[in-house]
């Protein structure tokens, strides 16, 4: 337009400038076909490879994110099962306690059942021993009392007849 205005007015000013205008209207003609020709075959071709890198980046940042929410997800079933594993193995050990409290329960019991035994054992064979030292203790008084009575007496005694004598005398004795 400057141009247009600078030839219809001031032909002279361009002529000293050494500016054909035709040659300028040609370059920019060139320049416009030059664009529209690189739009089409260069610019066009750009544009589109950039659209279609642009769809794959999304395309990868969107298979990036799921790709991440697969893994979180993942994570947390890992979580989980860790968890529920570690509940198992809490819930054995727990069992495991448990069956040793019974076993440990159970063998105290025999123990204590057995030494019960023994005693009660022990108390019979005592019983029977004393009633035995006490059968031979009478026994024994019996023979001294009779030795004493026949040192007293000077003269032998009869053992049988004075048997029932000593067992009354010795019974006083017990009470």
């Amino acid at each position: 337009m400057l141009l247009l205005a600078l030839s219809a007015g001031g032909g002279d000013l361009l002529d000293q400038l050494g500016i054909n205008l035709k040659v300028v209207g040609v370059q920019i003609a060139v320049f416009l076909a030059t664009l529209a020709i690189l739009h089409r075959l260069l610019f066009r071709r750009v544009t589109d490879f950039v659209r279609k890198r642009e769809a794959e980046i999304g395309e990868a940042l969107s298979r990036i994110q799921e790709t991440r929410q697969e893994v979180e997800r993942l994570s947390a079933e890992f979580r989980a099962r860790l968890a529920e594993i570690d509940r198992e193995a809490d819930e054995r050990l727990q069992a495991a306690i448990r069956q040793g409290l019974r076993a440990k329960a159970e063998i105290i019991a025999r123990a204590e059942e057995e030494a019960r035994r023994e005693v009660e054992a022990a108390r019979a064979r005592i019983a029977g021993e004393t009633e035995e030292a006490r059968r031979a203790l009478r026994a024994e008084a019996k023979r001294l009392a009779v030795e004493a009575a026949e040192r007293i007496l000077g003269q032998p005694i009869e053992r049988t007849g004075h048997e029932s004598a000593l067992e009354e005398i010795l019974s006083r004795e017990k009470t």
